[in-house]
Parts: C-alpha cells; sequence; structure tokens
C-alpha cells in the first residue's frame, strides 16, 4: 500500500504542500499520495490524519504550538522551538518535528554576510517567527528585534531568545536602522501596511504566492525575495522525514510552479441527470473541498 501524507491547518485550501510533494513524487518516481486535512483543532487533525490512514502530517497556523504537547517525542530543533510543523503518526506514538528552521537558512542563503550579521527586523511571534529568530543567531545576527500587532506576544517570544521586541507602528522608525527585515507575516497580514524601505533594504518574505509585498517591494528599489526558498527548505527536510529519501533543492525547483493560485471555489453547471452531483462529491472528496448542492 502506498503511504500516504497530508497537512493539516485552519484554514488550509491556501496552502501549495500538496502541489510541492505532488512534484517531490513525480521528481522520484514514488507512488505516495498527499492531501489537506481541514479540522477545528490540532487534536482533530491528529485523529483525523490517523483515522485516514496518513503516515506523516505537516503542520500549519495555528497547529504548530498547539501540537507540540501532544507529540509522544520530539525532534531536537521542536524542543528549542516550542513548536512542531512535521509529525510521524506510528502506532502508539506521535513524534514531532521542525523543519522551518531550514526553511529559514534558506532563506538566508546567499544574502551579503554583512546584511545578516547586522541589524534585522522580524515581523510577527508564531512559530514561524521563533524559527526565523533562530535562523538569524545560528547565521551570526548581532541585534534582532521582533514586531508584532499584539506587543505582548512579541514580548513573550523576545524574553525567549534574549532580543529586543516592539509593536508593528514602530516599524517606519526602526526601518532606516535596519537592513534586513525578515516577515513571517501571512499574505492577508500585508494589505494595508506599507513597507517604507529603499535601495539599502532587503525584505525576506515567508509568504509565497503573491503577497502584495512581492510587487510593493520591488517598486522601492529594495531587495525582494519570496517565500518559495522557505517553503521548498523546510520541505525537503519533512520529506526526508517522511520517506527517508533526500532531494536536492535545485532539482526539485526545476519545473516547480505554484504561481498559479491554490482553487478555493468551483461551480459545476448543466442540465439535469448528468452527474454534476457525482462529480462535486468525487471532485470535492479528492481536494478536500467543501461540497454543496444548490438548485434553483
Amino acid at each position: 500500500m502506498a503511504d500516504r501524507f497530508g497537512v493539516a491547518g485552519s484554514p488550509i485550501l491556501f496552502s501549495r504542500s500538496p502541489e510541492l510533494f505532488s512534484h517531490f513524487c513525480a521528481q522520484l518516481s514514488l507512488g505516495a499520495s498527499y492531501t489537506r486535512v481541514s479540522a477545528p483543532t490540532a487534536w482533530d487533525a491528529l485523529a483525523l490524519a490517523r483515522a485516514a490512514g496518513l503516515t506523516g502530517l505537516n503542520l500549519t497556523s495555528p497547529f504548530k504550538a498547539a501540537a507540540y504537547p501532544l507529540c509522544t517525542a520530539l525532534g531536537e530543533e521542536a524542543r528549542a522551538l516550542g513548536v512542531v510543523n512535521t509529525v510521524l503518526l506510528r502506532k502508539e506514538e506521535i513524534l514531532g518535528y521542525n523543519t522551518d528552521l531550514m526553511g529559514v537558512l534558506r532563506l538566508l542563503e546567499g544574502i551579503p554576510s554583512a546584511a545578516v550579521q547586522g541589524a534585522a527586523l522580524v515581523l510577527g511571534a508564531g512559530g514561524a517567527a521563533h524559527a526565523a529568530v533562530l535562523g538569524l543567531q545560528q547565521s551570526g545576527c548581532q541585534e534582532i528585534t521582533v514586531l508584532n500587532r499584539t506587543p505582548k506576544r512579541a514580548r513573550a517570544l523576545a524574553q525567549r531568545w534574549g532580543i529586543s521586541y516592539g509593536g508593528l507602528e514602530a516599524l517606519p522608525r526602526l526601518l532606516p536602522d535596519h537592513r534586513l527585515l525578515l516577515s513571517t507575516l501571512p499574505k492577508e497580514a500585508q494589505e494595508g501596511i506599507t513597507l517604507p524601505v529603499g535601495k539599502q533594504h532587503i525584505v525576506l518574505d515567508a509568504a509565497y504566492g503573491s503577497p502584495p509585498w512581492s510587487r510593493a517591494v520591488p517598486q522601492s528599489g529594495a531587495c525582494y525575495r519570496g517565500g518559495l526558498h522557505w517553503l521548498v527548505g523546510q520541505a525537503i527536510q519533512a520529506y526526508k522525514r517522511f520517506t527517508g529519501v533526500e532531494i536536492a533543492p535545485e532539482r526539485l525547483e526545476e519545473g516547480l510552479d505554484l504561481t498559479t493560485p491554490p482553487l478555493e471555489r468551483m461551480a459545476i453547471i448543466g442540465m439535469p441527470g448528468v452527474g454534476k452531483s457525482t462529480v462535486g462529491r468525487m471532485f470535492s472528496q479528492s481536494r478536500l473541498l467543501f461540497w454543496r448542492r444548490r438548485s434553483g
């Protein structure tokens, strides 16, 4: 029986992991399958994945921290970060790992050392932000400040890692003294936030696809690198956890196209009795979409 893997979060339709892992399997000629898992809580996601016969599960927001205490064993990076984004489901065990650190390090590849080792701003205070801070520290960054809409969460993260913190409203004031900015904010959180950056700035974005800053930042003359590097870096490590197989990033990125937006909604129209309902149910099950029949 072929291995089955998946990704869980809420919401989950935005995730490009199914396309990415399908590309993995095609590159390596493996017969594994990968799907989305929609659930209200981390516990429900793990239970549903196990019931569906999945042996490996990636986790995205808001389940990374909530799944941590549910694991029976933890990898080194997961223990250091206090969150998990990859779990292996065994008969009596849930093995938790964190591969986001490798995603951060891949995002930082090729960035001038003077920029990385200087002063950096990290936006966001979730599980990805913890990985961003650790990745910057391991890369030699001397001064890190985390900014978040909720200063309380930023303070908790800052105290854990021994760095400075503040609210997002401090961004315009701090940017002139920080060349490097690493954002872990989701795409929707970027709406309405203008980055006053210039040619001296380097903006690294964990968001992938076409986030607002992917268009606005280059227009300002700043250097911009999107989240595909992070996505691929962490996925390679997760895939190795799932299968024991390692794939070179260059080979994975060859032919990979995640520019097409994920399908969120579709309508099937036709004459009565031609099988619209049957096709709709089958398609929704294959893509883990919600199916609703509407007539009239």
